[in-house]
């Protein structure tokens, strides 16, 4: 699934993240995967699916319905600069969005140049 832009925001206010960023020892990564840990603590209390519970067995093997926010990190640099965003896909499903976690916006287009990312 892919979280609306408007509901990353909301979970982004609702969890306080913003005001993790006064701290000098609180990083711009340790803030992605705080927001990557808040979106999948919301989507546990919020989205109402069956997780784990509806089991099928086909050949011997057991299927377990789950559904998962796509939601990521993926890490940065430009020259010497590093940074951390969040990414997802936009609406469209077309081009990957990514979020900023110390000003809790959405971009198209980071400023610095993706190395590594992980979900």
């Amino acid at each position: 699934m892919i979280c609306p832009e408007e509901t990353i925001i909301e979970i982004w206010n609702e969890y306080k993240l913003h005001s993790r960023q006064q701290r000098r020892e609180y990083g711009v990564d340790d803030l992605a995967f705080s927001m990557k840990a808040a979106v999948a603590d919301w989507a546990y209390n919020n989205i109402r699916a069956p997780v784990s519970t509806l089991r099928q067995m086909r050949m011997g093997l057991i299927h377990v319905l789950q559904v998962r926010l796509l939601f990521g990190v993926t890490f940065c640099a430009d020259g010497e600069t590093q940074h951390t965003y969040n990414w997802s896909l936009d609406q469209s499903l077309s081009s990957v969005a990514f979020f900023e976690p110390q000003s809790g916006r959405m971009t198209m287009i980071p400023e610095y140049a993706n190395y590594f990312g992980v979900y």
